[in-house]
């Protein structure tokens, strides 16, 4: 089922997600629908608060590029971020229209439970860095504006 994404009025989209239990009531139903929600609005990540739901879930639709990358990301962590600073253009469904440059470290180690509650430990670089910092983000509140870049002068 495609499910509404909140807009930046929200203010589920600034809670702090909670973790979660293997038993958390309709997981799968809600992992299906943020997926069929996600490239029914042509993301390529989509965090459960966007849905209104303020839990540390997220998924992403990078599996369709990168055969084996994850699908679904579960009480994630950024263990550490090394590396370079790379600074990019984003966008977010939940601000549709707007657009601008952040800056996100180029490496990070992440843990997480994949859809099975297997506990993960990953690095990941460049591009993929960005959307999962990008996705944590929302699980933490916040969102890819509160962190522009802007010119002065």
């Amino acid at each position: 089922m495609i499910l509404p994404i909140l807009t930046q009025e929200h203010p589920t989209l600034r809670f702090k997600t909670v973790d979660i239990m293997e038993n958390y009531p309709n997981l799968n139903t809600l992992i299906t629908d943020m997926k069929e929600t996600m490239r029914a609005a042509n993301g390529i990540g989509l965090a459960a608060s966007q849905i209104g739901e303020p839990i540390n879930l997220f998924v992403s639709c990078l599996c369709d590029y990168i055969p084996g990358f994850p699908e679904v990301f579960i009480n994630t962590k950024i263990i550490q971020m090394v590396g370079e600073t790379v600074i990019e253009n984003e966008e977010c469904l939940s601000l549709p229209g707007i657009k601008g440059k952040v800056a996100r470290a180029d490496i990070i180690q992440i843990e997480y439970f994949d859809e099975n509650f297997k506990k993960m430990n990953e690095y990941h670089h460049s591009y993929i860095a960005r959307v999962i910092q990008h996705e944590y983000d929302h699980t933490q509140g916040i969102l890819f504006i509160d962190k522009l870049i802007t010119k002065k002068g």
